[in-house]
Order: structure tokens, then C-alpha cells, then sequence
């Protein structure tokens, strides 16, 4: 079974990565960093340890990630999209997580787990180039690093050429692609095209089978709402 640190900011988008996730059965997450992007990181830390709530993955530890890009500059948050909490109407319900683990924990896990480890960036790229930073030698220990990020011979979502992740911490994302070996990027070229029709969205919702039927449908209403998205349901691949 593939184990699967994620570095994420929920966030809808990666909220719904996050409960993909944890609903696949090959998979095992390990850990999951949360950081500042289209929420700050402490929305971000409670929306995951939300979801992880619901599904009784509370053992699933839960990492301290940035709070702001490497520059130091103030981040943009995207709540207008996103909803006042992160997850469109939804406010999550949730005391504070029992335990929550400095970033160093992250370099555990690297070698804990070594090759066997699978590294997927969701949001900006800044946690991600800690890693290297401050311990080069040890991320090289991972299988991979997967990060969602990057618009090659697309149009930007941020700007006309700029992604959000990239965007957001272009410091950041230089390091990384300057340091990191066995990198693979998934940019809006690939994104763009894995759509999640919003009438499977709707079945999902209606199937009652998952600890999430109650919430995945109000909040990719709003999201889409938000953003205005026509009846075919463009979306961010949950997968990516």
C-alpha cells in the first residue's frame, strides 16, 4: 500500500482532495501538513482536522505548516471563493485536535517510510521548500513528490501566464524546482481537464455510503456558485 504524505490547504478544492484520499483503499496518508494558501493555515488545520473527524481518522497526524510565503510577505486569502470558513457554508463543528505536530515531524516520516513514500503538494509550494532547505538530504529519501502547480502553454488561473501555487510563493516554487529530484508536476494543463460533472457529485451525495454524503453537495454548490462554473461542473481534479 502506497503511503501518502499530503501538504495541503483546504480550502474546497483541497478538501475534496483530502476526502478522495482518505476513501481510497490503496492508499495510506501519513500525515497531512496544512498551510496557508486560498485559507490561512489555522482554517486550514481546523478544516482537516474536521474532515479527518468525520471520518474517524484522528490517528491520521496532523503537521504545522507556513503561515505565510518565504518572502514574508502578507498572503491573499480566497474566502470570497471559498466560504467564510474554508468550506463553503458548511462551519465546521470541531474541538480543537488533541495533538499537533511541528514540521519537523515531516523528515520522520521521510524516514520512516523512505522510497515507500509518496509527497503530494496541494497548495503553495513554501512547506515543501522547507524541505529542502533545511534538510536537502533527507527529502531525497522519498519516492516522489507530486505537486499541483504550474501552467505550461496554458493560461494562468491567477494571472494570464501565473497559477495560484506558483503564484503565490514563486520563491518558493524556484527552489523547488531548482533542488528537487524526482519531481512531477500536474499544471493546469492536466487539472483543467479532469472534470467532476456535478450530477456525480449529486449521486455521491445521495449514496449515504461515506462519512462525507452530508457535506460534499452544499459545498460544491456554493463553490461553484462562487466561481460561476456552468452545468458541466469544471473543477479542480480531486486527484491531482
Amino acid at each position: 500500500m502506497e503511503k501518502v504524505l499530503i501538504i495541503a490547504d483546504p480550502g474546497v478544492d483541497d478538501a475534496f482532495a483530502i476526502m478522495y484520499a482518505l476513501l481510497q483503499p490503496k492508499i495510506e496518508i501519513v500525515g497531512i501538513v496544512t498551510e496557508y494558501g486560498n485559507v490561512s493555515q489555522e482554517v486550514a488545520l481546523k478544516n482537516t482536522a474536521y474532515l479527518l473527524q468525520l471520518a474517524g481518522r484522528q490517528d491520521i497526524p496532523l503537521i504545522f505548516g507556513a503561515k505565510k510565503p518565504l518572502t514574508g510577505a502578507p498572503p491573499e486569502f480566497f474566502y470570497n471563493i471559498h466560504g467564510a470558513h474554508g468550506l463553503g457554508e458548511i462551519i465546521p463543528l470541531i474541538k480543537k485536535p488533541d495533538q499537533v505536530y511541528p514540521f519537523q515531524k515531516v523528515y520522520q516520516l521521510i524516514d520512516t517510510y523512505g522510497k515507500e513514500l509518496t509527497i503530494i503538494n496541494l497548495s503553495r509550494l513554501t512547506s515543501l521548500a522547507l524541505t529542502y532547505i533545511q534538510s536537502h538530504s533527507n527529502i531525497q529519501k522519498a519516492g516522489r513528490v507530486i505537486v499541483m502547480g504550474g501552467a505550461f502553454f496554458v493560461p494562468g488561473n491567477s494571472t494570464p501566464v501565473a497559477e495560484a501555487n506558483i503564484y503565490g510563493d514563486p520563491q518558493a516554487a524556484k527552489i523547488v524546482a531548482s533542488h528537487g529530484e524526482a519531481i512531477t508536476f500536474a499544471p493546469l494543463n492536466i487539472s483543467n481537464r479532469a472534470n467532476i460533472p456535478l450530477d456525480t457529485i449529486q449521486e455521491i451525495a445521495e449514496q449515504n455510503d461515506t462519512p462525507y454524503s452530508s457535506i460534499i453537495l452544499p459545498i460544491m454548490n456554493y463553490y461553484s456558485n462562487q466561481l460561476r462554473i456552468d452545468a458541466s461542473g469544471n473543477q479542480w481534479c480531486p486527484a491531482s
